[in-house]
């Protein structure tokens, strides 16, 4: 209400911006946000808080693939801080930073995602939490 329908619509507009070819890079301003990355993939792709709301997506028109915001959240960021030459992708001599889930993320619904369990999380090749 403060900002107003047309200004607002231009918040957050994730489509939009791929749409012109811009590099997304998404992120958690932690601790303002969750630092939990599967708050931040729920977001983008539901447009939704993690209780659900509101039901269709907030500016529901402007929500992600699971593919787009993973990109974001990993190349995309990588991108914006210039360190593309060695993170951001799965690729022989890039440093390993990886979230292992125990289902396949591909293969659920958005709202489960942000409860599947992680089994593993690899920092720069080194496994620092598994199950």
């Amino acid at each position: 209400t403060r900002v107003g329908k047309s200004r607002v619509a231009g918040a957050y507009a994730w489509r939009r911006f791929l749409e012109t070819g811009a590099h997304l890079a998404l992120g958690s301003d932690f601790p303002v946000e969750h630092a939990d990355i599967t708050f931040g993939i729920h977001a983008a792709v539901t447009r939704q808080d993690s209780k659900g709301n509101p039901p269709d997506g907030w500016l529901p028109d402007q929500k992600l693939t699971l593919e787009e915001a993973i990109a974001g959240f990993s190349a995309g960021a990588a991108f914006a801080g210039r360190q593309d030459q060695f993170l951001g992708r799965l690729s022989p001599g890039f440093q390993a930073d990886i979230t292992c889930f125990t289902k396949n993320i591909f293969d659920i619904s958005h709202a489960e995602l942000r409860h599947t369990p992680i089994r593993a999380t690899i920092v720069r090749g080194n496994v620092l939490y598994s199950v």
